[in-house]
């Protein structure tokens, strides 16, 4: 049985955050995950918006406004676009492991024995 060692998606810009920037961000644990580089500019993005009195106040409106286009949209939609892409991820590893395992059996079913090697380019669409 082989172990997956933890991969991350990669942005569009290469920039991989360090754990000393995820402890000063304070990223919670949970979120340090295949996703965390998309995570820190969508956790910035809020803090930044509830750091600010006005906004502060506008900030259940702007959530309501999300899907149209809030203070946070494109960091909120990189950020779940990437989460999406780390899930399907998950679902298919099991089966694959089965193909990866027997090879015989991945070419009757006419299917790889291999993960895609570009898996963890950036799902992000740009």
């Amino acid at each position: 049985m082989s172990h997956h060692h933890q991969k991350y998606y990669e942005r569009p810009d290469g920039y991989v955050y360090s754990q000393e920037e995820l402890d000063a961000h304070r990223i919670p644990l949970p979120f340090r995950d295949r996703c965390v580089n998309f995570y820190v500019p969508f956790f910035k993005c809020q803090q930044i918006k509830t750091d600010n009195l006005f906004k502060t106040t506008l900030a259940a409106i702007d959530q309501t406004l999300d899907h149209w286009g809030g203070e946070c949209y494109k960091e909120k939609r990189d950020y779940l676009n990437c989460a999406k892409a780390a899930y399907q991820y998950s679902l298919a590893v099991p089966v694959q492991n089965i193909y990866t395992a027997n090879p015989w059996y991945a070419s009757q079913e006419g299917v790889s024995a291999e993960l895609e090697k570009n898996h963890f380019s950036s799902p992000v669409l740009y």
